[in-house]
């Protein structure tokens, strides 16, 4: 058997008691012949914006925006930019990332705003063919008081067989601000587990939102570390599932510190035999008074064979906080479909306006307007489905849904 795939079915077993990963099962997706991606010597240009990591190396664009510095992390390593960061890992898979990473993304951020300064772009795709197994790993530093943005892809429809595991560390200075987007949309045949580690100080700001349109299995990891007073974060989270399709969100919040705020907001739709988990944590220390934390889960299951696993979380160590948490699991609104019906508005139709209406919260929540048109219309095309005509649809998408003109890519050179 691969060693790698061998260790990776070790931790499985060995995590089957633990809360946070007992419901984490790649073997699906691991095979014997897997092979570790190699370079890639691309035939089409990277586009001029996106800085991309193909087959787990790092191709630069030729543009950044102000203020951010953007590198391989195979360069900061030889540079001597990275200290124990790199290699310190809080779990198995991590450790496991951190010790066969091939390459990543190293960014710092020393000056750019919000406002006015354009973000960053990110992707990473798989194209190799035959079944992968890709280790990747990057880095970004938000110095004090400065701002950035980031949108990333994952990308690949394709239907190659491929697991891929990536870990990002943010480290956020004080008065620091990161609005992070990230979008998956991978093949039925390919499973990826994201781990985003944030470390934030007094007074940082985070803007997350993960979007999961497509994939065989998507594990998404993220934990957020409180260090200093007066952190906000929201994190925000989509996923649209169907066929046998498996997604698992886990986000674990640590108020270390007095006067914080986090919030949390998750919604999914799951199609035929899909499956979705959700695992929110938030812990407040002793020390943390003030707190605010709330966290929010709602399921649409469209089937009687599609699945939901929720569970929310508090642990708190002191009186003095406000902190809620709720999950919902269910089928459509009868009455609101009734009353849609009853106007005269087709089936079909009421029923992709309400689900339209169920994601919209979520989307709602992205701050980077180009970017939030056209995560409505990846939303639309995906409730839209191949099958319905466009001039009988009623949510009336920028692009095409169906046709020789149809593109469901992310594609975040049209931003």
């Amino acid at each position: 058997m691969n060693e790698l795939v061998r260790q990776l079915s070790a931790i499985r077993v060995a995590q089957r008691k633990n809360e946070v990963w007992r419901h984490v099962d790649f073997s699906d997706y691991l095979t014997d012949d897997m092979q570790l991606p190699q370079p890639t010597v691309l035939a089409d240009a990277v586009p001029s914006e996106q800085h991309s990591l193909i087959d787990g190396h790092y191709h630069p664009a030729t543009h950044r925006p102000s203020g951010v510095d953007i590198i391989s992390m195979g360069e900061a390593r030889a540079k001597g930019l990275i200290g124990t960061e790199a290699s310190s890992a809080t779990n198995p898979y991590d450790q496991l990332n951190a010790e066969h990473y091939t390459d990543g993304f190293f960014v710092r951020a020393h000056g750019t705003s919000l406002s006015d300064g354009a973000p960053l772009y990110l992707r990473t795709e798989g194209r190799q063919r035959g079944a992968t197994l890709t280790h990747t790993r990057s880095i970004v530093r938000v110095e004090e008081g400065c701002q950035l943005s980031i949108v990333r892809s994952d990308e690949g429809m394709d239907e190659n067989t491929g697991f891929a595991s990536d870990v990002t560390e943010f480290y956020l200075g004080r008065n620091a601000s990161l609005a992070y987007y990230e979008m998956q949309n991978l093949g039925s045949r390919k499973a990826l587990l994201s781990q985003l580690h944030v470390h934030m100080e007094e007074g940082a700001t985070l803007q997350m939102g993960i979007f999961t349109l497509n994939g065989g299995y998507v594990r998404n990891h993220c934990e957020v570390h409180m260090h200093g007073e007066h952190c906000n974060c929201h994190i925000a989270g989509l996923y649209l599932m169907d066929r046998k399709q498996q997604t698992d969100d886990y986000v674990f919040v640590d108020h270390q510190c007095p006067n914080c705020t986090s919030r949390e907001v998750f919604k999914g739709i799951m199609d035929d035999m899909a499956h979705a988990v959700f695992h929110g944590h938030v812990r407040v220390d002793e020390g943390a008074v003030g707190t605010n934390a709330s966290q929010s889960n709602k399921n649409i299951l469209l089937t009687d064979k599609a699945g939901v696993h929720a569970q929310p979380f508090l642990e708190i160590y002191n009186d003095d906080v406000m902190c809620s948490h709720g999950t919902t699991t269910g089928q459509l609104d009868e009455q609101a479909m009734f009353y849609l019906r009853s106007r005269g508005i087709s089936e079909r139709t009421a029923r992709t306006l309400l689900l339209y209406a169920f994601c919209d919260e979520v989307i709602q929540t992205v701050s980077l307007p180009k970017l939030r048109t056209r995560m409505s219309d990846l939303v639309k095309k995906r409730l839209h489905g191949e099958l319905t005509p466009c001039a009988d649809c009623v949510l009336h998408c920028s692009t095409p849904c169906n046709g020789p003109d149809a593109n469901f890519r992310i594609d975040t050179s049209v931003l």
